[in-house]
């Protein structure tokens, strides 16, 4: 089967209360892929860093995802938990929740577009 893109967007790693790292996700038919933004392109870009594109950080995939929910950081609760099978779990800010939720959950559901 083809690798295909199903979404991609602004999607910050949530690694502690203090500790969010600006980055990008990439969900596709066959994997999530988050790439972060390296700190010389924040301090030189700015506000803008999110309009570029980061450095690949780590991959999981849809074989190893058990299931995702809503979670909350701070007063934010567009915040998207990746389970895995394994029993790790991530938590990513991202702008469209709910449109997030769709595409994982018809990834997960074997329905994606091939």
């Amino acid at each position: 089967m083809q690798e295909k893109i199903v979404m991609e967007g602004l999607c910050n790693h949530i690694k502690g209360t203090f500790n969010v790292q600006n980055g990008r996700g990439i969900l596709t038919n066959q994997r999530f892929i988050y790439s972060r933004h390296k700190l010389s392109k924040i301090i030189a870009i700015g506000a803008l860093v999110n309009l570029t594109q980061g450095d690949y950080e780590f991959e999981i995939p849809i074989s190893d995802i058990k299931g995702i929910s809503r979670g909350k950081q701070g007063l934010s609760s567009n915040v998207l938990v990746i389970e895995t099978k394994s029993g790790d779990s991530y938590k990513f800010a991202v702008a469209k929740y709910i449109e997030w939720e769709i595409a994982f959950n018809n990834v997960l559901a074997g329905s994606a577009v091939e």
